[in-house]
């Protein structure tokens, strides 16, 4: 059910996919709905006394014209060009003569609407025509109509066919096409013969040719031609106010329709949401249109009174339908008050209990069996046997469908890197196609595995720059490989054109190794040589690629061959279609001929016809005359002769009917055979060149589609990874978006190879060979689709040669287009790349930039290098000026060290060693190190001169002085810190220093090995101590003990390595990998163990060579961790299969035992196990995984099973492997509570425990007593033994009683305390009506239902608990409610859906306070993202994790103005007006009488801060502006302002603005402007004139019309005045005076003095003493306390009171509300009516009680409510208003009494009694404001400090405790 598109599109309604109304059947739709119109007010005129019967029959008439009724004028309409034809016959003309005028649109008035589009809103442009202009033609005669019609229609075709530069007129004969209605009179003229007949202009162009929308000209051109129809039809005297007075009542017809459309089909739709329905959104807004138009009448004099009466009954309507609709659907969420509904069906939840498994021993294992073991825990890689192209690519091959282990995919990518470096050091060899497609495909594959194992977070502890920078190489080097191939193959077609990429962009990477940099060098030195003038497949110059592609295939034979038969089909397919045209010419002849004979027929037998019919006329003449005496029965009978004329009549008419029906059917069969056949649209250019150039990108030779690839990749890869969010700025510590800068625009998306393959095919021909061009990496796309629909012209008649008709697509500019290639990370979201766009520098240097921690960030900007051309010139001063964010752990020194490190780009390496000569940095931090290695690390400048490449920052390397400087500080460093294992952590980057200036300076490397052996002999010394050291110590002691085999591991193989190398290298691995270190330095060992893999990978054939000529190193290092290994074995390279060789090795003793070793991870294997830890099968187990992480114990083997050596957390655990189901025991030293772990995999817990909550089953593991039949559930981690739920198992029907533990306090951690105690709340499974409706505020699935240990079946006690909320709602029997645990005194609400406001969604819970006098509601919402659904409903997006911890809202019903309010933080206002925008509507909202949106707009306006937002502020800011975005400007505005605003305060808080105001949409501002000037939206919605100016720079204009009547509306009376105040606080007064008459003084005993101290000094003495003073004299002035006797007397004074006081408030209130919104009825002046007009419609608004309040403070704002107040009634109201907000002030204080009487609290009602208003509430009226808002009364204290500190600028007093200095004393100032 949805309102009619046309008319959505006539009032700016927002649907989805609006029409344009600029075509003939859109006319027509709104005359006929015009005429529909006229009927309805024809059937009842008497009501609508709008209209007079003589303005009624000429609105007829002038329909009857538009319907073609009348014959005297007839329309042609031309809506595409804005304009219609209207040819007046006969009537007011000479006979015989038609006047031919054309109504021409005119006066274009700009606007913007809202536009949904994908359940979002947008603005669209447009513009609407206001007026129109009559363009007079000429005159003819009617039988020259036909013939000057076919003229024109004859230009007209002509002039379609003009496309492209030919569509400007530029004079003379020339037309051109232009859509306007000059154009249309401009045909008309030529055809009525006129000469210079070009467009004379000055008509807004309607068209789509200049790149906009289409204007919507239906219902404008035919509400113009009624208007120019009324001034001919209409006798009245103003027909312009007639049409506008049809204008505005037409509107209430349209509302009337959209309601009945929705009164007529609401009983068969059912409502998903409490909103408004569309329908009657939709006749709201179109009501409000039409209250615009007719408030202007009213301004302007005219009755409307008629207007408001009907428009007030269709409003009433439209809200008496939409509270209807929200009061049945609020009903469904009811929440039900007896028990029985509340408990609703409770069971236990189902449980399957695994069988006992039993262990038995296994037999000997053969050899098979061993090698089976083998294959799962030895964790073996296979390596290529050849390093050869065709060897590496088909062991890729073999391997590619393997899921990747970390160390498969680290050897996989070094594998390829040392394959791809051999290419880079000569590119002038040339590879065969077939080869340089397996090496792109080895990239490609080498990127994808890299960008699993980054995204896999696999990478951790190798740097990720580094990984970066590589993958840069990697694909730059196959640029280079492909292109020197490809010149190769057509060097003369490429002899001009240079590269695509420019080496000077190589200087951001960062790489460890010297072999790396010369490869650097070779690259730059090969893309320098080549040159960059006219690069091939660059988007800087896309022309140079089109010119070669035209040269590559003009030598092609294949693409000539193309070219050839192109040409052949061309030519068929124009013969085809001439040959067409000749057929439909010649059926034409034939036709016009039939059609001639025809029409001399018709002519013969008219003739015959009509001197028949007048004999006939003569027959009945005298036959009448002969009978008119005669009855009808006695009439005499006709004449033989008469009869004989009347069959002739019949006969001849018969036969012209039937000779005009064949004359039709000629006459349609011939227009349709003039009809131009359908056009050739031609697959190519016409132009050879052209041509080729687009067969070459549509049948590219692979070297092509693999150059073109590579250019575009080789760009990419250079990007940061996220567009939207990435780091840059001077210092890199800034977020940006280059979204916009690299990617293309999508009105750009005309698919060349698209139109290419759908035109081979043709009716005229089909090809012999069928061809189809491809996109292939690169798309062909054309600059604009310029494809016509039409060619030349429609008429045969016009076809005079086989041109006509044909149509060749050299318009069609080609473009390449860019999407990303074939691998899915480098694609994002389909949109088109532009990798050679100019990105911001500072982008792509942060980018390959080690970004540090969020601990150490502030230091970042410290790594950041941007080079010579891009220098921050503050950089040096930065150190200096940045002390301020010094990390504790750096001195000022080191620091100042630190930020100099980087400065300067050439001495950088200098600035190392210095570092390290004078030791100024602590080099063991880890941002440290990332400083050291960025700065070593970086490639920097590069130039190429004279062939040489150059390293512009590291000249210093090739300097023999330095080489030796560096030596000698190395190594002096490297003896200091020779004993001081406590350094070790320098070691990695002391290692990575010599090892890199080892290439230049050899005697770096022997430095490096004299350091790795001083860090493996303090492994060793730990080894020599290791059994002195207790039990428990010792896994600690082996923990650093693998640490520094580590780091030693990594000094070497960052090196050149020889044998002795090796045989340190392999021993430090093996023993490093089978020392327990049980937990110990878990992360430090993981991260060390994927670097070593990494750095051993680069270099393991060379390992395997040095190992297979020197198999000792094997048994030695086997022996350093298994001290009863043979001293001699045999050992041969272990294989899975006889093909492949891997990473292992084996040896068999002469007991039979079988050795295995994997020299990559040091994993040893015993007959297929590990000799003291668990095997790799299990350690990979997805249970263990995620029960034990990645830790490993130390266990020995008991059978068939595997049991830890020592405790766990003091646990043993017992692990054995069946199949694939892992069995995990745990259990205590002494064998007791042995607790099987249940398989809580995703997979597992549904086969036993389906129908737990998800929380059970994702957040905890299960362990199984099976003696007790109970299952512990406690933390995922096996450490983890808080016990939250136990699970009692009923061995006869499979369930289980779910104990809820965590709720409880006792010791969660022992077993046998849970175990005994019995009475905690039960988890079931419930289904009631309580859960569906609480359902609305969490999912049932994070919901736990609760109840007492009674029974499960009949509990005594029901409790809702939501665990990710903090929140437990229990049931009260007693009451009948459910109350919140939390929330302390509150319930909740029996109805949970509010029908008046936030309509339109259900995702909150409403409470109520209980045994509140007056209610207070309140109402809690999730915190989340909140969104507009599909649907029409409103949600709150939050995290879906079960585990997530969530917070909510809470949000008040204010007690005196009737609005949500909340003071709990500013992220909870910001999202209760995402709310209310969110749920806003046309209809305003019924509590508080305004939009939700103009609600949004004060409360965002309430967000102002003087301090920079925090992150959920900013999320919720943001999520504001999302729901406004192309729907509300102001509420957008406001956000960017409060945004911007907050954002200027950052330097207060030591950061740098990172809201710096951006270049903003400017739609939301034209929106806005717009908006005000259309009068669209009430004041409420408009800025004020400083947020106008801050945000747009400029005042909006409001349209003011100026008054015919001045503010003459007087007021009555107040009914209440001043005195009766003064009455109020005079019986306030009594009562007090004789309260305290009738209190007695109750004396109070003294307490003794609170501390007992033992002094033992003279000055502690006399502390104390001054203390024990003080408590007496405080003691002594608080010994007596007031005694209240007769509450209850009192308490009745209070409550009579308090009935005067509301009946005089609401008195009050009520008379200036009225005041201000009703201007009455009697003597009601234009202006009176056109405000009431436009009040009752929301366009004014209607006040409100919180309105009272604001005009205290400011009274200006009355106008904006009723500006026909005169001077008297203003100051009436003004006086009024503030005896209101005293009366409410009253009214709050007698409920504060009537509360302290019923506590009995005399003091607290004392001191409330004696609180009185002592200052002037004339002078002071925001004061009185801020006593009603906050339900208080400023007491006299805090007045007299506020009134000083006001009347004593500067002066400082003594606010004490408790006295109100925050919430009042603070406020009033």
């Amino acid at each position: 059910m949805a309102a009619d598109a046309k008319i959505a599109a006539l009032y700016g309604l927002p649907i989805e996919s609006s029409p344009k109304l600029c075509d003939e059947i859109s006319c027509t739709f709104f005359v006929e709905y015009l005429s529909k119109f006229h009927d309805f007010v024809r059937k009842e005129p008497t009501s609508h006394p709008w209209i007079t019967k003589s303005e009624l029959d000429s609105m007829g008439l002038a329909i009857n014209i538009l319907l073609s009724k009348e014959p005297s004028k007839s329309i042609k309409w031309y809506p595409e060009y804005g304009c219609a034809l209207l040819l007046a016959k006969g009537v007011g003309c000479t006979p015989g003569v038609v006047a031919w005028n054309l109504i021409s649109l005119d006066l274009h008035r700009f606007d913007t609407m809202s536009k949904l589009n994908s359940n979002t809103y947008e603005y669209v442009d447009t513009a609407n025509a206001t007026d129109y202009e009559v363009l007079h033609i000429g005159t003819s005669t009617q039988d020259q109509t036909n013939e000057l019609m076919s003229a024109f229609n004859r230009f007209y075709v002509e002039a379609q066919a003009v496309t492209g530069n030919d569509r400007s007129s530029r004079g003379g004969d020339r037309l051109g096409h232009q859509r306007t209605p000059a154009f249309i009179h401009a045909l008309f003229r030529k055809a009525f013969g006129a000469q210079n007949v070009a467009p004379r202009g000055g008509f807004t162009d309607v068209g789509l040719h200049t790149g906009g929308e289409k204007r919507d000209t239906a219902w404008p051109l035919v509400f113009s031609i009624l208007r120019q129809l009324l001034y001919t039809t209409s006798s009245n005297g103003s027909p312009e106010y007639f049409s506008s007075k049809i204008s505005a009542y037409f509107g209430l017809y349209v509302a009337k329709v959209t309601l009945d459309q929705y009164l007529g089909d609401k009983g068969s739709f059912r409502e998903v949401s409490n909103a408004p329905h569309k329908l009657l959104d939709f006749a709201y807004r179109i009501l409000q249109s039409a209250a615009r138009k007719a408030s202007m009448l009213a301004d302007d004099g005219i009755d409307m009174v008629h207007f408001r009466v009907w428009s007030k009954e269709l409003r009433d309507s439209i809200l008496f339908e939409s509270s209807d609709q929200s009061s049945k659907f609020s009903k469904q969420f009811v929440i039900p008050d007896t028990y029985d509904a509340v408990k609703g069906k409770i069971e236990d939840f189902k449980i399957q209990l695994p069988k006992e498994s039993r262990l038995s021993k296994d037999d000997v294992l053969s050899e098979t069996m061993i090698h089976g073991l083998e294959v799962k825990n030895l964790g073996a890689i296979g390596i290529p046997n050849l390093l050869s192209l065709e060897g590496v690519a088909t062991w890729a091959t073999s391997n590619s469908s393997k899921a990747k282990s970390q160390l498969e995919s680290i050897h996989f990518m070094r594998t390829v890197e040392n394959l791809v470096w051999d290419y880079a050091e000569d590119f002038s060899k040339t590879l065969a196609i077939d080869q340089l497609e397996q090496l792109a495909s080895l990239v490609d594959q080498y990127r994808s595995v890299l960008h699993h194992f980054i995204r896999n977070k696999e990478c951790s502890g190798l740097s990720i720059v580094g990984l970066r920078s590589r993958e840069v190489l990697m694909v730059w080097i196959d640029y280079c490989v492909i292109h020197a191939s490809t010149v190769q193959m057509h060097r003369d077609e490429m002899s001009i054109n240079g590269v695509a990429l420019n080496f000077g962009d190589l200087r951001h990477l960062v790489l460890s190794r010297p072999e790396e940099w010369e490869i650097v060098r070779n690259v730059s030195k090969y893309l320098n040589a080549s040159g960059n003038s006219r690069p091939v497949f660059s988007l800087c110059d896309e022309h140079s690629t089109f010119e070669m592609g035209a040269r590559v295939a003009l030598a092609s034979p294949e693409m000539q061959e193309i070219w050839r038969q192109e040409q052949h089909d061309a030519k068929c397919r124009v013969e085809g279609h001439w040959n067409e045209v000749l057929k439909k010419k010649e059926r034409a002849a034939t036709l016009r001929s039939e059609i001639s004979t025809l029409h001399t027929e018709i002519s013969h037998t008219s003739s015959q016809l009509a001197r028949k019919q007048n004999e006939l006329a003569a027959h009945e003449a005298a036959w009448s005359w002969k009978n008119r005496h005669r009855r009808l029965y006695n009439k005499m009978a006709k004449e033989e002769s008469h009869l004989s004329c009347e069959n002739e009549v019949n006969k001849l008419s018969r036969e012209l009917n039937h000779l005009n029906s064949k004359l039709r059917s000629k006459q349609s069969d011939l227009e349709r055979t003039i009809q131009a056949p359908p056009p050739v649209l031609q697959p190519l250019p016409q132009q050879k060149n052209t041509a080729m150039a687009i067969i070459f990108f549509l049948y590219m030779p692979r070297e092509f589609q693999l150059l073109s690839k590579f250019s575009f990749t080789a760009k990419q890869v250079l990007l940061p990874d996220n567009w939207s969010s990435c780091w840059g700025g001077k210092l890199g510590d800034e977020k940006v978006n280059i979204s916009g800068v690299v990617t293309r625009a999508s009105h750009c998306q005309f698919s060349w190879t698209d139109y290419y393959n759908s035109h081979q095919q043709s009716i005229y021909h089909t090809p012999h060979n069928r061809r189809r061009g491809k996109d292939f990496f690169l798309s062909l796309r054309s600059i604009e689709k310029v494809v016509p629909k039409t060619v030349g012209s429609q008429c045969i008649d016009y076809m005079y040669g086989k041109d006509d008709g044909i149509w060749c697509p050299d318009a069609l500019s080609p473009r390449m287009a860019w999407f990303g290639g074939n691998l899915s990370f480098d694609v994002h979201s389909g949109q088109e790349i532009n990798p050679f766009a100019s990105v911001d520098h500072y982008c792509i240097v942060s980018h390959f930039t080690e970004r540090l921690g969020s601990k150490s960030s502030d230091l970042q900007w410290a790594l950041i290098q941007t080079g010579d051309d891009y220098i921050n010139l503050s950089r040096g001063n930065l150190p200096y000026s940045s002390q301020h964010s010094k990390p504790a752990w750096l001195t000022r020194n080191q620091y100042i060290s630190l930020g100099s490190m980087m400065s300067y780009p050439n001495i950088q390496l200098r600035n190392i060693l210095k570092a390290f000569m004078n030791n100024e940095l602590p080099f063991e931090k880890r941002p440290i190190q990332t400083l050291i290695n960025q700065a070593l690390f970086q490639i920097g400048q590069i130039s190429v001169k004279q062939h040489k490449t150059k390293l512009e920052w590291k000249c210093d390397l090739y300097d023999a002085d330095f080489g030796r400087s560096a030596y000698c500080i190395l190594q002096s460093f490297c003896e200091e810190i020779a004993d001081s294992p406590k350094r070790y952590k320098v070691v990695r980057v002391l290692g990575n220093l010599c090892n890199f200036l080892s290439h230049w300076e050899t005697h770096c490397r022997t430095t490096a090995r004299s350091l790795a052996e001083s860090v493996c002999r303090w492994a060793d010394s730990i080894e020599e101590n290791i059994e002195k050291v207790a039990p428990s110590e010792i896994p600690p002691e082996r923990a650093s003990q693998v640490v520094y085999y580590q780091q030693s591991s990594l000094v070497l193989l960052n090196g050149e390595l020889n044998q002795s190398d090796v045989t340190l290298l392999i021993r430090m691995v093996v023993r490093a990998r089978n020392l327990f270190t049980d937990g110990n330095k878990e992360n430090e060992i993981y991260y060390n163990d994927i670097e070593i893999k990494y750095c051993f990978s680069q270099s393991i054939d060379t390992i395997l060579t040095i190992l297979v000529e020197n198999p000792q190193i094997l048994t030695d290092a086997l022996s350093s961790v298994f001290q009863r290994c043979p001293p001699k074995l045999i050992w041969k390279p272990w294989r899975r299969n006889t093909a492949e060789r891997t990473s292992c090795f084996t040896a068999k003793c002469r007991e039979g035992n079988i050795y295995a070793m994997n020299v990559i991870t040091g994993d040893v294997l015993i007959n297929g196990m590990p000799p003291s830890r668990l095997p790799l099968e299990i350690l990979r187990h997805p249970l263990y995984r995620r029960t034990f992480g990645s830790r490993n114990h130390e266990v020995v083997n008991i059978g068939n099973a595997l049991e830890t050596a020592r405790p766990a957390s003091d646990r043993f655990y017992r692990f054995s492997l069946h199949g694939s189901v892992l069995e995990v025991i745990e259990f205590r030293k002494d064998g007791s509570e042995k607790l099987e772990l249940m398989d809580s995999t995703v997979e597992g817990i549904e086969c036993w425990g389906r129908e737990l909550p998800m929380r059970l089953k994702v957040m905890h593991s299960h362990w199984l007593l099976r003696e007790e039949r109970v299952i512990v559930v406690r933390g995922v981690r096996f450490d983890v033994r808080d016990i939250s739920f136990l699970i009692r198992l009923d061995g006869k029907c499979n369930r289980g009683t779910v104990e809820c533990i965590e709720q409880h306090s006792e010791d969660r951690k022992k077993l046998q305390i849970v175990l005994q105690k019995q009475d905690r709340d039960i988890l079931v499974s419930q289904e009631s009506l309580a859960l569906d409706v609480l359902a609305k505020f969490e999912s049932k699935l994070h919901i736990y239902s609760l109840v007492s240990h009674a029974t499960s079946v009949n509990p005594s006690e029901i409790k809702f608990h939501f665990p990710r909320y903090k929140l437990t709602f229990h049931f009260d029997p007693v009451r009948c409610a459910l109350f919140c645990h939390e929330i302390s005194g509150y319930k909740l609400a029996k109805q949970q859906q509010i029908e008046i406001t936030l309509r339109g969604t259900t995702t909150y819970l409403v409470l109520e306070k209980e045994g509140s006098r007056e209610p207070q509601r309140l109402l809690i919402s999730p915190k989340g993202i909140v969104v507009r659904e599909p649907n029409g409903n409103v949600s709150i997006q939050s995290i879906e994790d079960c585990d997530a911890e969530q917070t909510f809202f809470k949000f008040n019903f204010h007690h005196r103005f009737d609005y949500l309010e909340t003071k709990q933080s500013c992220s909870a206002r910001m999202q209760l007006a995402a709310l209310h925008a969110a749920t806003s509507h046309a209809l305003p909202d019924e509590m508080f009488q305004m939009t939700g949106e103009e609600r949004a707009i004060e409360l965002i306006r309430q967000t102002w801060r003087n301090c920079p937002l925090n992150k959920d502020e900013n999320l919720a800011l943001e999520n504001i502006k999302n729901l406004a975005r192309g729907k509300c400007p102001s509420l957008f505005l406001l956000c960017e302002d409060i945004s911007i605003g907050a954002s200027q305060f950052h330097f207060l808080h030591l950061k740098s603005s990172t809201r710096v105001p951006e270049y903003t949409n400017c739609f939301e501002g034209t929106s806005y402007y717009n908006n005000v000037k259309s009068r669209k939206v009430n004041c409420r919605s408009f800025l004020s004139k400083h947020e106008e100016i801050r945000l747009l720079g400029e005042h909006s204009r409001q349209i003011v019309i100026p008054p015919r009547v001045a503010p003459n509306q007087s007021l009555e009376k107040p009914p209440v005045m001043k005195l009766h105040v003064d009455s109020i606080i005079a019986s306030i007064g009594s009562v007090r005076s004789k309260i305290e008459s009738s209190c007695e003084k109750v004396k109070l005993s003294a307490n003794p003095f609170p501390l007992d101290i033992k002094t033992a000094s003279t000055l502690e003495h006399d502390m104390v003493d001054e203390l024990k003073n003080s408590w007496e004299a405080h003691s002594a002035i608080h010994n007596e306390k007031l005694r209240f006797n007769s509450d209850a007397k009192y308490l009745s004074a209070f409550q009579d009171i308090l009935v005067d006081v509301t009946r005089l408030r609401r008195q009050i209130e009520d008379y200036s509300l009225s005041a201000l919104n009703d201007m009455g009825d009697e003597e009601m002046n234009c202006h009176q009516n056109a405000h009431c007009i436009l009040q009752m419609l929301g366009l004014i608004p209607t006040a409100t009680k919180s309105d009272l309040a604001k005009i205290a403070i400011d009274p200006n704002i009355i106008a904006s409510f009723n500006p026909m107040l005169n001077l008297e009634s203003l100051t009436v109201l003004q006086s009024s208003i503030l005896t209101w907000l005293r009366l409410c002030v009253y009214e709050d204080k007698l409920m504060r009494l009537i509360s302290l009487s019923d506590s009995a609290s005399t003091d607290e009602l004392l001191r409330e009694l004696h609180t009185e208003t002592v200052w002037d509430t004339d002078k002071n009226p925001a004061w009185l404001v801020f006593e009603v808002e906050n339900m208080l009364q400023i007491r006299q204290v805090q007045y007299k400090v506020a009134q000083h500190l006001i009347d004593h600028p500067g002066d400082v007093m003594q606010l004490n405790m408790g006295t109100g200095k925050l919430l009042i004393t603070t406020s009033t100032l």
